[in-house]
């Protein structure tokens, strides 16, 4: 009975804490919608829907980078901002936005077309490829190229008309 006692005093005295917090003096960590602050973007950011690579499976994992919402989401955007989260140097010598696709044109001498298992480069090709596709409209097909004209490297050859990936 002594027990009953002291849950129920116990209970009584947080339920009586909690009726007497302010709710006013709250402090979520969330700016104001007034204030912006130029250097981290937090209020005027755009969210991209992205992948990444998930070292341990060499699978595609869906992610989300923030970016300002001044920034003009492109081609260029969403390339760099997917090679950014990749542990190998990627190096892009070109990106080419037509009405209904994306080309992008990878140096010869770097991932993903040389240095990476075969695992690993259909996964950078995947996550660049699938990020294109999700966050650009108009994008249709995304065309890859290693030499200017095919793209070919110890595991993958494609034409120079042969899309990677179609929606």
């Amino acid at each position: 009975m002594k027990k009953n006692i002291y849950l129920l005093l116990l209970v009584s005295m947080i339920i009586f804490a909690g009726c007497m917090n302010d709710s006013n003096d709250i402090d979520n960590n969330f700016p104001d919608e007034t204030e912006y602050d130029e250097q981290t973007g937090i209020n005027g950011s755009t969210e991209l829907s992205l992948y990444t690579i998930d070292y341990d499976t060499y699978e595609c994992v869906p992610t989300v980078s923030v970016v300002e919402s001044e920034s003009e989401i492109d081609a260029s955007l969403i390339v760099d901002e997917v090679t950014a989260n990749f542990k190998e140097d990627v190096v892009i010598e070109d990106i080419i936005e037509n009405p209904f696709d994306v080309v992008i044109c990878f140096s010869d001498n770097a991932a993903p077309v040389k240095n990476v298992s075969e695992e690993m480069e259909y996964s950078m090709l995947d996550c660049i490829a699938y990020s294109l596709l999700d966050n650009l409209d108009y994008c249709n097909e995304v065309y890859f190229r290693s030499n200017g004209i095919t793209y070919e490297s110890n595991y993958i050859s494609m034409q120079n008309d042969e899309p990677y990936i179609s929606k």
